[in-house]
């Protein structure tokens, strides 16, 4: 469960904490089952029953092609998939935060400072909106 708390979390603290949700789900495959608009996770042991993780049919006025649309996106969200969406952006904001300490020093030194710092926190101040 992502914690609540009121103290700000790191960009880093955020993905790990997303990263330990996503660990904790049920594992993939996730397969989307068409005609019934729901989403099943495979174990892949052909003797087992498929481990049901949502149905998108919930009877509202959704459209067939958006409960189908909504069914393949979450099938394909599956943890293994964002595990590794979380691992590369983690890896980016690791290497973001390091050249931004590079800046920082440069700075201190009497560099200016460049527009690509600028961007760089930029960029690492949108991720931590997530």
């Amino acid at each position: 469960m992502l914690r609540t708390g009121r103290e700000p979390m790191t960009t880093l603290e955020k993905l790990d904490e997303l990263l330990g949700v996503a660990r904790a789900a049920t594992p993939g495959p996730w397969l989307n089952d068409s005609n019934f608009f729901a989403v099943y996770a495979d174990d892949g042991d052909e003797d087992s029953e498929e481990i049901p993780i949502c149905d998108t049919d919930v009877g509202g006025a959704e459209s067939e092609d958006a409960c189908e649309a909504n069914a393949a996106h979450i099938a394909q969200s599956n943890p293994a998939a964002f595990i590794a969406l979380v691992e590369s952006l983690r890896e980016a904001v690791e290497t973001i935060e390091a050249i931004q300490c590079w800046c920082e020093k440069a700075k201190r030194a009497g560099y200016k400072e460049c527009t690509r710092c600028e961007s760089l926190a930029a960029i690492n101040a949108k991720i931590g909106e997530l």
